[in-house]
């Protein structure tokens, strides 16, 4: 019965994954078709705004792919939305059931900080839940560079899944600190999704200069 359940997940675990590849192929066809020039302009000045860096840098790697990471997920456009739930909504008659699943789970995905515990294991900085198997064997996130890095993760199938880059932070500062504060703050009045995906850029003030992510 055992070997029936893990087999089962594995399968399920294995077609998630795929759709969860598909979708991200279809919404970046989708991105490149009906981006906005204006648009992106304004996310960019935003984003430098967010994250302390001049605009020309967000034109630079890496910073051009932590700049389009959050502009397909977390920038609210000029109508209110974001990208990727246009993208969901009009292609909507496209989408198979576990698509829309999938993308209900990446708009509300967003930057956190995720950093090694007592037990040598990843966790949410933020509310100290710890990851499942393959996030904690993730490559990315390599403890000799760093104890804490700035990730964004979904539950794809049984696994918690990396969605885009892993960023090494420093989390010695007194401002990561006030800004660590007024995470959990939110995190215990229930509003940290909102908070995330509204100041998440905030953290990459805390990225670690000296290394190539």
């Amino acid at each position: 019965m055992r070997s029936d359940i893990q087999r089962y997940r594995q399968r399920r675990q294995v077609e998630a994954d795929r759709r969860l590849e598909s979708l991200l192929a279809a919404f970046k066809d989708w991105k490149e078709e009906n981006t906005n020039l204006r648009e992106k302009v304004r996310a960019k000045h935003l984003f430098a705004e967010q994250t302390g860096l001049a605009v020309e840098q967000v034109e630079k790697r890496p910073w051009d792919m932590l700049f389009e990471e959050w502009f397909s997920y977390d920038y609210v456009t000029i109508i209110g939305t974001h990208l990727f739930d246009m993208f969901l909504k009009q292609t909507l008659t496209e989408r198979t059931r576990m698509d829309l699943q999938l993308g209900g789970l990446l708009l509300t995905a967003s930057w956190l900080p995720v950093e090694l515990n007592e037990k040598n294991r990843w966790a949410r900085a933020v509310g100290k839940q710890e990851f499942s198997g393959r996030l904690q064997q993730d490559p990315a996130l390599e403890p000799a560079v760093s104890s804490t890095w700035l990730v964004r993760t979904a539950r794809v199938g049984f696994e918690d899944t990396r969605l885009g880059q892993a960023v090494p932070i420093q989390p010695n500062s007194e401002e990561f600190q006030a800004l660590m504060l007024e995470a959990e703050e939110a995190y215990y009045k229930e509003e940290h999704i909102r908070w995330h995906k509204e100041k998440g850029a905030s953290w990459l003030h805390f990225a670690l200069p000296s290394v190539s992510f």
